[in-house]
């Protein structure tokens, strides 16, 4: 059976200009239809471009051994479902192709270096005009099979969330407060004006007045309106310059003076948290789009599961057979 996890449309495989097909290397044959040797290493080599892409580590920590076999399932589920298509009349306008097509060749710097790709792909256009008319038919009836599929509501979101809530945790975090002091480093004697007003501030902080009441007079940041408040931070949300200062403070401990290349900050650390789960509304628009991707892949899993148990396909190269 094909694999949980499905790319589709792997017609697109044929946009990289892969070598051109050699029927006469014939893999598998998919009611009567030819799979060629090549058009599963051009396949699998799109699979692999699209995880490096996606999780660009895998690079160093190295891909799965199943592509090849992963990349024949889903060449057979997209000639099943082709052939599904052209059973339920899905046809493309002839406009619609021009479009894909145009919209695909504008990628290339000139026409001269399109046919020359072309040329050494042994492509022709005809040959990815057809190819583009497939993956379009794929596309409408995807729209079509998963336009029955339920929507999502809160309660399902809610019922998942208290289920799975360890699974959705925050880093560790750090809440912070600013007096900041705007200043022209280009100008020097401003700046230093500056610094002496932000140090008497400091001052006075250190002789126990109320930070957030001195944030309320003299900051010139965005927590001027919230006595200071600007929020809480986890690792590499601030600067480095205003990081690395708070991470050795206590809850209620205040900075040195720091500077910047915009002014003055002094900061204090008003709360902290490590690990913690976060709030259900924090993460439901997430659970939201997880339950749907999960409903439709089950669904178009049955789907294609479907038209496997009615096709007839058989495997000339026994290698190629996936045994999950």
């Amino acid at each position: 059976m094909i694999a949980k996890k499905i790319l589709l449309v792997l017609w697109a495989a044929i946009l990289f200009f892969g070598c051109a097909k050699k029927q006469a290397d014939v893999a598998i044959k998919v009611n009567g239809k030819s799979i060629s040797k090549a058009d599963i290493a051009n396949a699998t080599e799109m699979i692999k471009q699209s995880i490096l892409s996606t999780f660009p580590e895998k690079s160093l920590e190295g891909l799965p051994e199943n592509l090849e076999k992963e990349a024949v399932q889903q060449l057979i589920a997209n000639e099943l479902m082709l052939e599904e298509a052209k059973n339920r009349n899905i046809s493309i306008a002839p406009s619609t192709v021009d479009q894909i097509f145009n919209q695909f060749k504008s990628r290339f710097a000139d026409t001269a270096l399109f046919n020359r790709q072309l040329l050494e792909s042994g492509q022709t256009e005809s040959g990815i005009r057809a190819e583009m008319e497939k993956g379009a038919m794929l596309d409408s009836l995807l729209k079509e099979v998963l336009q029955g599929i339920d929507s999502t509501s809160e309660q399902e979101c809610k019922d998942f969330y208290n289920e799975n809530s360890s699974k959705f945790t925050g880093a560790p975090r750090i809440r912070v407060s600013q007096i900041f002091f705007k200043a022209d480093t280009s100008d020097k004697q401003k700046m230093e004006n500056v610094r002496k007003k932000a140090t008497g501030v400091l001052s006075q902080i250190k002789s126990g007045k109320n930070f957030g009441t001195l944030a309320a007079k003299h900051d010139e940041g965005p927590g001027k309106s919230s006595k200071g408040d600007i929020g809480w931070f986890k690792k590499g949300d601030l600067k480095p310059e205003l990081e690395t200062p708070l991470q050795s403070l206590k809850v209620g401990d205040v900075t040195d003076l720091i500077s910047t290349d915009v002014g003055f900050h002094i900061l204090m650390k008003t709360d902290e948290e490590s690990s913690h789960i976060l709030p259900f509304d924090e993460v439901k628009d997430n659970i939201h789009m997880m339950i749907g991707l999960k409903k439709r892949s089950d669904y178009l899993k049955q789907f294609v599961d479907s038209l496997q148990s009615r096709a007839s396909i058989v495997y000339l190269d026994t290698s190629l057979i996936s045994h999950e």
